[in-house]
């Protein structure tokens, strides 16, 4: 399961990076990365694709996530401003 998690982990950084699922994918399918490749040839491509499709899945959720919470918090704010200009007008 350690495994499974630091190949989940590399999936996160490199999505980060910009990466798509194909180039993601060749984490796993080339043997130089020696961690990656290991879970690749122990579980299966569609395991891997899965993975990585979940991965990317979770990381665009939560980046839509702090975008909305940040449009949230500027529309609070926006909504303070002008609450207090009306008070001192």
């Amino acid at each position: 399961m350690h495994r499974l998690r630091r190949g989940a982990c590399s999936i996160e950084e490199y999505v980060q990076l910009g990466w798509d699922e194909r180039c993601l994918l060749t984490l796993f399918v080339n043997p130089m990365f020696l961690a990656t490749h290991r879970i690749y040839r122990q579980k299966s491509q569609d395991y891997v694709q899965e993975l990585i499709r979940r991965t990317v899945v979770k990381k665009l959720l939560n980046r839509y996530q702090l975008f909305n919470l940040a449009k949230l918090r500027i529309a609070r704010n926006q909504n303070r401003l002008l609450f207090l200009s009306r008070r001192e007008g």
